[in-house]
């Protein structure tokens, strides 16, 4: 079904999208934010 593969290439990219912008977070927060750590 050709309308079934749009779907799952538009959630694939969806997905990998979220990931970049989680990570970027992810490190924006490492940054900007001290982050506690254990001597």
């Amino acid at each position: 079904n050709h309308s079934l593969s749009q779907i799952l290439a538009r959630y694939r990219v969806e997905l990998a999208e979220g990931a970049v912008i989680s990570v970027t977070e992810g490190q924006i927060r490492l940054r900007f934010l001290p982050v506690a750590r254990p001597d």
